[in-house]
């Protein structure tokens, strides 16, 4: 019976690491253990050991995104200061954060003189922008 355990268990990784489902081969151990005690059904677990892959490869196509899109150090709308320049309202600037525009191919071009956070807004434009597209 361990020698069928053993056999299993080699041909399970040698087909997680095939179809480069790396993130349930690292913790299908722990989440079978801990489905075991808890008495989790057999769905309960596959949806967790999904889960946990689908977090990871969502989060490798960001870095991928934010990679590709060669933006500078990371900038947030937290981090910039609306009670400077007081021509512009929140408002106006905070629409292009739902990023719409990306969905229409479109684009976001902020003109203005020096020293106003143009390329802070634009920065942080291009993270939200890789956070919320789908491709």
């Amino acid at each position: 019976m361990i020698r069928r355990d053993e056999s299993v268990r080699k041909t399970l990784e040698k087909d997680l690491a095939d179809l480069k489902l790396f993130r349930i081969a690292e913790i299908y151990k722990e989440v079978l253990d801990e489905g075991a005690r808890k008495g989790s059904t057999p769905r309960q677990i596959l949806g967790m050991l999904i889960a946990a892959e689908a977090a990871v490869s969502d989060e490798r196509a960001l870095q991928r995104r934010i990679q590709r899109a060669r933006l500078p150090k990371v900038k947030t709308l937290d981090e910039y200061d609306f009670t400077f320049p007081k021509r512009v309202p929140k408002q106006t600037i905070l629409r292009f954060f739902d990023c719409d525009f990306v969905a229409r191919h479109g684009c976001a071009v902020f003109i203005g003189p020096s020293g106003t956070g143009k390329t802070h807004l634009l920065t942080a434009l291009g993270y939200a922008a890789c956070h919320t597209s789908p491709s």
